[in-house]
């Protein structure tokens, strides 16, 4: 009997979070300066951020020991 509440509440916890992931099909306001703030920290260049660094720089992180240089364009619309 627990093994199919178990089955029952990660089918459920899948299908709500994988709904509709794909929408909204473009960068939302809060991805879009964690992007440019990654890409500066490692560039190097000095910037003022009044949030606490630490998600930023932990993408910054992964994109350094992935090798990979994000470029990053900041479109408001």
């Amino acid at each position: 009997m627990p093994w199919i509440i178990l089955i029952f509440f990660v089918i459920v916890g899948f299908t709500t979070r994988y709904y509709n992931l794909k929408d909204p099909p473009i960068v939302l306001f809060d991805e879009a300066y964690f992007g440019l703030y990654t890409e500066r920290y490692l560039d190097g260049q000095f910037y003022f951020d009044i949030h606490p660094p630490l998600g930023k720089l932990a993408i910054g992180a992964v994109a350094a020991l992935s090798g990979k240089k994000p470029v990053f364009r900041l479109r408001l619309e």
